[in-house]
């Protein structure tokens, strides 16, 4: 109990919070464990129809279609409802989109930073909603209608199938990706430090930093080392690194450098970003001024917990460590017992 104590007084509340919320998270885990692991299998699936235009016809997972300017290709999906209820679904068209983490999503809609034609603006879908019965098929129809000038690399976007308001909402929307070009050949890859900033979300600062994919591909397996320069020293303050991001054409992936040193001493810092993916090696700069000096971090100056506050926590902490015990007691029995 003296060392929690210690513990909790050298390191504040905002500390303390965080480690009870994480053992909160930890019972919850534990609770809803099983309920995931059995509810495994969706209540619909979705099977895109191939046609003809398909780049490569042995692969049946999404839609990579090699049209001509102008054309105008009509699109199926297979719609089958494993449930024994019928099923009322929501069908979207949308964008594809780099996310923070350096993933694609690919039914965004009106994408800041997308450069180019957009699939959500070139897909036309005939339903927007169906009904499916129980253990029944649907099938949702469309057209896609290529930009009238020809496309340097990918138009990639994707359809989405989600549950509507009135049902259940734990199942997983689906999304089937769908893919344009006019040739099979790309572009080659491009990048660039598109922009950089500072900011403050949830009383938390740090360097917002975009990064914007500039061809018509993909960029795969990126890794990105962000170091944050203090130009007055030319010593490095902050450094984070993105593994293993990948970025979809003409899109714009933004990702936050958490200032998480003591202080931001001087008003200049210089931006630096070393990208290495598929063999290709680049750093890029850019300088910020700041307005006025970060302030410290709660971790600079710790708040100091009161006594009677930190007993309270220590004993919150150790209940929580006897219901996560109890609560994996009473699991490991009802297991045997099966």
């Amino acid at each position: 109990m003296h060392l929690v104590l210690s513990f909790l007084s050298k390191h504040g509340e905002q500390k303390m919070k965080k480690i009870l919320f994480g053992l909160v998270a930890l019972i919850l885990a534990f609770t809803t464990m099983r309920h995931v692991s059995a509810d495994d299998n969706a209540p619909y699936t979705v099977t895109p129809v191939i046609p003809k235009t398909q780049l490569d016809s042995q692969n049946k997972n999404y839609l990579d279609l090699l049209l001509n300017p102008k054309q105008v290709e009509s699109v199926t999906f297979d719609v089958k409802n494993n449930s024994d209820s019928e099923l009322s679904l929501n069908v979207a068209a949308g964008s594809a989109s780099t996310s923070p983490l350096g993933e694609v999503t690919y039914n965004d809609h009106h994408v800041i930073g997308n450069v180019g034609p957009q699939m959500e603006n070139l897909i036309h879908l005939d339903q927007q909603t169906i009904k499916v019965a129980p253990k029944g098929d649907a099938k949702v129809t469309g057209t896609i209608t290529m930009p009238n000038e020809p496309v340097d690399g990918i138009i990639a976007g994707g359809v989405s199938f989600s549950l509507t308001a009135t049902q259940k909402q734990d199942a997983v929307e689906t999304t089937v990706a769908v893919l344009a070009r006019n040739t099979r050949n790309l572009p080659a890859t491009s990048a660039e430090l598109h922009a950089v900033s500072y900011e403050t979300v949830n009383k938390q600062t740090g360097f917002a930093i975009a990064v914007a994919n500039t061809s018509g591909s993909f960029i795969n397996g990126a890794t990105f080392t962000t170091k944050v320069i203090d130009v007055s020293t030319n010593k490095t303050v902050l450094v984070e690194t993105r593994r293993n991001a990948q970025l979809a054409p003409n899109s714009v992936m933004t990702y936050w450098v958490k200032n998480d040193a003591k202080r931001l001493t001087g008003n200049k810092y210089r931006i630096q970003v070393q990208a290495n993916w598929s063999g290709t090696n680049q750093t890029w700069q850019k300088q910020i001024v700041l307005s006025k000096k970060a302030a410290p971090t709660d971790e600079a100056h710790p708040k100091k917990v009161p006594f009677i506050e930190a007993l309270l926590y220590a004993v919150s902490l150790l209940a929580i460590v006897g219901i996560v015990l109890t609560v994996m007691w009473f699991k490991n029995m009802r297991f045997l017992v099966k």
